[in-house]
């Protein structure tokens, strides 16, 4: 659906599994506000994942624009960090409100890379 929502455990723990056979020498990290749902935490601890939750805005854009992978979730929080993205890829998960960017549509040349 075309709303904001937080990202399906599933889809979370297949995105942290696929993102450290990937890149195994990179640290991940989880950046949120507010405290973190118990399931995904307990998963964030299986995978030695840190989590930042309790920063300023300002820090966790900065964190995202200057990190190696940013993976975006269905929000509209982390278009600016991926505006003045510094690192190698982002990923970002399949939402209709991307469009409004341009990416995933035919005229998409962001190489940004989507995921359901």
């Amino acid at each position: 659906s075309d709303r904001q929502c937080p990202i399906h455990i599933s889809t979370f723990e297949k995105k942290i599994i696929s993102l450290q056979s990937a890149h195994p020498d990179k640290q991940i990290y989880i950046i949120t506000h507010g405290s973190v749902p118990a399931q995904y935490m307990g998963i964030a601890d299986k995978y030695g994942i840190v989590v930042f939750n309790k920063n300023s805005e300002e820090y966790d854009c900065w964190l995202m624009a200057n990190c190696h992978t940013l993976v975006m979730t269905k929000s509209t929080f982390p278009i600016i960090p991926a505006f003045y993205f510094q690192g190698k890829e982002i990923h970002y998960q399949v939402w209709p409100r991307w469009a409004c960017l341009g990416v995933g549509t035919k005229y998409d040349r962001s190489g940004w890379i989507g995921f359901e």
